[in-house]
């Protein structure tokens, strides 16, 4: 963690492009591990935090129902499952490549259809629809001056075993 924070392209240029840098605390897992996620952008940001498991499955990871707030501060590092998160990302059957997901932006992101499913929301938006629908407009009161929204997408795999 200690390095990556000390990563010059992501933590110190907030006059940059939006960039948010995702990692795990490893690649590849053992039945009965835990997963730590982490993200780090270089200018605050907002965030929707996806898992998407080696069937197809997704769910949200953040915001969530115990963690409602999806902004997140630049040149902070989050760790995903922490604070009020009340999940652990534990290892289990059926194994294979799975990946999680990050869609940032300057400007709050578009709705996608999720319901409640314990501690984390279960996504039933079609994956291939995920990116528009993400990156949809949405209508809010007006500002004093306008200013175009920066819009990043990170993701990375992992390799779950027995």
């Amino acid at each position: 963690m200690q390095k990556a924070s000390q990563a010059k392209e992501v933590a110190d240029d907030p006059t940059a492009p939006l960039k948010v840098k995702l990692w795990m605390d490893k690649q590849a897992y053992r039945q009965g591990e835990k997963i730590k996620i982490y993200l780090q952008g270089n200018k605050p940001f907002y965030a929707r935090v996806l898992y998407r498991d080696v069937q197809g499955g997704t769910v949200q990871l953040l915001p969530n129902p115990y963690r409602a707030s999806a902004h997140f501060n630049a040149g902070t590092i989050y760790e995903i499952p922490s604070g009020n998160d009340r999940f652990d990302l534990e290892v289990s059957p059926p194994f294979g490549v799975e990946s999680i997901i990050v869609y940032a932006s300057t400007k709050e992101l578009g709705a996608i259809e999720t319901h409640a499913e314990g501690s984390v929301y279960r996504v039933t938006t079609r994956s291939q629809d995920m990116g528009e629908k993400v990156r949809g407009v949405k209508i809010t009161g007006r500002q004093d001056k306008a200013s175009t929204a920066e819009f990043c997408e990170e993701a990375q795999s992992i390799r779950t075993g027995p």
